[in-house]
């Protein structure tokens, strides 16, 4: 791989948050228009009979004026949902949107985890990156696979939760060629003990200013990507009640390496069953055009594209930190202009999948919805 490339570490963990997680699709208005018709016809001329006696002309009765048709109003359209013309918080670059609250019945949904309950979560992910360096190919790797448990506490405070989490493995799978798990290894290695606070509120929106890593100046850059994707790697969920079709989507922009990133994640319930909530997730990434961005230190590159996009579903217990189950798989293409200093334009494409597994520890109530999940 080229020592030019852009480092896999970093693309990997721009990934796990991509899967968890969002304005594309513009919010639904609706306009009234009142029609008023009226119709003023002339008043026959009253006659008068001969009399003998002159009597007075009659005074003319105005015909009535016919009443004005009532106000048109446009059914009301019951997915129709007002855009949030702000961000969840001050300093929080998050914007959520409810495309459609779904059937009836709805509920809100919110966190509700319990005291002095650890939870495991675990996280399988396999990508593969293909690249070229000034039109030259450069030689793949295959799949990498990468192995990673994180261990997770949750304890309730005034905002919402303050949630720990420590990874207590990180290491390379059997699907990596034996040629490379020894490097991989030795790069996942420094996150093994890695531990972050952070504290989100009941609908899953981190608390600005909240996220830390301890001793995450080890890690150097990937400390701070890390820690500039803290607002998108978990489900936000909406204000509003919801039912079983609804949508909604989330967007955010973090800075990574320079570059401003913006995530837009939009989800539908697919089923609700208590606290267990199913969703299909689906996320895009945006890039300004012509954007600079630092790929390896001291190396500065122009964005020429950047597409990329992740799909898939999940399985939460609104009762547990990690979700019960997470799969998806998407793809990424970067062509990054880096000059003579990075021997020309890089063109890679990287494909993933992930599949995140959530499970209760000692001190977790049971959960009977759980059963057969």
């Amino acid at each position: 791989m080229s020592e030019r490339s852009i480092s896999p570490a970093l693309t990997w963990l721009r990934f796990c948050a991509f899967v968890l997680c969002i304005a594309l699709a513009a919010s639904c208005s609706t306009s009234t228009s009142t029609i008023t018709d009226t119709a003023d016809e002339a008043a026959p001329e009253a006659t008068t009979e001969p009399e003998p006696t002159a009597e007075p002309e009659p005074t003319a009765e105005p015909e009535p004026t016919s009443e004005p048709e009532p106000t048109t109003e446009p059914e009301p359209d019951p997915t129709a949902e007002p855009e949030p013309e702000t961000p969840e918080a001050e300093g929080s670059s998050l914007v959520v949107r409810v495309l459609d609250p779904g059937a009836e019945p709805r509920t809100e949904l919110r966190l509700q985890l319990p005291a002095s309950c650890t939870e495991t979560m675990s996280m399988a992910q396999n990508q593969e990156l293909n690249q070229t360096v000034g039109g030259v190919p450069v030689p793949g790797q295959g799949v990498i696979g990468q192995l990673t448990e994180i261990e997770l506490t949750a304890t309730q405070v005034p905002e919402g939760y303050r949630v720990e989490s420590v990874i207590i493995a990180a290491g390379s799978s059997d699907i990596s060629a034996p040629q490379i798990r020894g490097l991989l290894d030795a790069q996942l290695e420094p996150l093994v003990g890695l531990r972050t606070v952070e504290t989100v509120t009941d609908r899953g929106v981190l608390v600005p200013g909240s996220f830390s890593i301890e001793d995450g100046g080890a890690l150097g850059a990937l400390g701070e990507t890390v820690e500039s994707l803290g607002e998108t790697s978990r489900t936000v969920l909406p204000e509003e009640p919801v039912g079983i079709g609804a949508r909604w989507e989330v967007e955010a922009v973090n800075t990574i390496q320079g570059l401003a990133l913006t995530t837009i994640t939009t989800y539908e319930v697919t089923d609700l069953d208590g606290a267990i909530v199913s969703l299909d997730v689906a996320q895009i990434q945006q890039v300004p055009v012509d954007a600079t961005m630092e790929a390896l230190p001291g190396l500065m590159v122009d964005v020429v594209e950047w597409t990329g996009g992740t799909s898939g579903t999940t399985i939460l217990d609104l009762e547990a930190i990690a979700p019960v189950e997470t799969t998806a798989a998407g793809s990424l293409r970067q062509v990054l202009d880096g000059g003579a200093a990075a021997g020309g334009v890089i063109d890679q494409t990287i494909d993933l999948d992930v599949t995140i597994t959530g499970a209760l520890g000692e001190g977790c109530a049971p959960r009977p919805t759980r059963t057969g999940l």
